[in-house]
């Protein structure tokens, strides 16, 4: 998959330069990190302020994320919120078809093989 690919080729070459560039920080968001990821990340931190611990990220590292998705274009952030919403419709139809009887299941399962192929092929008409 170039999704993998290309994350494994970042990982190498962000080793490999040591940077930090605003161009990184775009890079990781449009292709690594979703919304309801960073989102996550910000409640965790609240979360862990509350019960007192040590937060997992520091308070610069979720200001550069939140103040990057904030910077990229309107094109990349919509392109960005539907593959984040087509992973969860695959997770959604998955976690029916684990629900529900063996016809259903396998109807649900085929659906979802001939429908994701399509989200991913329009994900990839958006980056262009």
């Amino acid at each position: 998959m170039v999704f993998a690919s290309f994350c494994i080729n970042f990982v190498s070459w962000k080793r490999e330069y040591k940077t930090t560039s605003f161009w990184d920080w775009t890079v990781i968001l449009r292709f690594v990190i979703s919304p309801s990821e960073i989102k996550d990340m910000i409640l965790k931190v609240v979360r862990q302020l509350k019960d007192g611990e040590t937060p997992s990220y520091s308070a610069d590292t979720l200001s550069k994320l939140v103040s990057t998705f904030d910077k990229i274009s309107d094109k990349t952030k919509l392109t960005v919120y539907a593959m984040d919403s087509f992973n969860g419709f695959t997770s959604y139809m998955l976690e029916k078809a684990a629900k529900t009887n063996t016809t259903e299941r396998a109807k649900l399962i085929d659906l979802t093989k001939t429908l994701r192929p399509h989200l991913d092929e329009y994900i990839e008409s958006l980056l262009k």
